[in-house]
């Protein structure tokens, strides 16, 4: 049975397994219809590769991370219609908004120190 460009996907990973506002997620989409990519806002100082700022410039008249624009942590959920994710040929469509995680919800695993990091959280919040 052929799937239907307008069925909605809610894609998600095994990354960020504290994340489970899947339904609030796809309620944002219903109502404007944009599809949704998960991010995690910071506003902290980051570096390039090449010793660089990558989001503020050294000298006294740096900005306070409190008060600089935010960078964003990619945290792999899409929800989507499938034929905008089949335009791309990926898990992201070519036009979305940000649905924004807390800290705890985005915590991403890559090492066996943020596992136990997110074994602690998850017992803190499911508990």
């Amino acid at each position: 049975m052929p799937i239907n460009d307008e069925q909605l996907v809610v894609f998600g990973t095994s990354m960020v397994p504290i994340f489970t506002r899947y339904k609030e997620m796809v309620d944002t989409y219903n109502k404007n219809k944009i599809p949704l990519v998960t991010v995690h806002p910071s506003k902290h100082y980051y570096m390039t590769h090449d010793k660089r700022g990558a989001n503020f410039s050294f000298g006294h008249w740096h900005s306070y991370s409190q008060t600089m624009n935010p960078m964003y942590q990619l945290c792999y959920a899409t929800v989507s219609p499938i034929g905008k994710l089949r335009e791309t040929g990926y898990t992201f469509p070519k036009v979305f908004d940000y649905f924004e995680l807390d800290f705890m919800e985005s915590l991403d695993i890559d090492t066996e120190e943020e596992f136990k990091l997110g074994q602690l959280l998850y017992k803190w919040k499911f508990s």
